[in-house]
């Protein structure tokens, strides 16, 4: 789950961290969800519209595994600088 202030920013910057591939894919159908697969698959390379799904539901994947791991980073990071800060007092 993105951190909540700036949520699009961790997304975004989540989303770059994915190979090409799959933010390609995962790009492409977020900007025209009505465009049929077929015509997405074409503009992501001239592929499969069946490698394409697939390229959407892996990248898909991966991209809430990266959310996960980066809140996690933060929360852990958030709970060091509490601790520092309880020490310090």
């Amino acid at each position: 789950m993105p951190v909540l202030s700036g949520e699009a920013k961790d997304t975004d910057d989540a989303l770059h961290a994915l190979p090409i591939r799959y933010r390609r894919a995962v790009e492409l159908y977020w900007a025209w969800e009505s465009t049929e697969l077929t015509v997405l698959a074409q503009r992501c390379g001239g592929i499969d519209y069946r490698t394409y799904v697939a390229r959407v539901k892996e990248g898909h994947s991966l991209l809430r595994d990266e959310l996960a791991r980066r809140a996690h980073e933060w929360r852990e990071c958030r709970a060091a600088r509490a601790l520092a800060a309880q020490s310090c007092r």
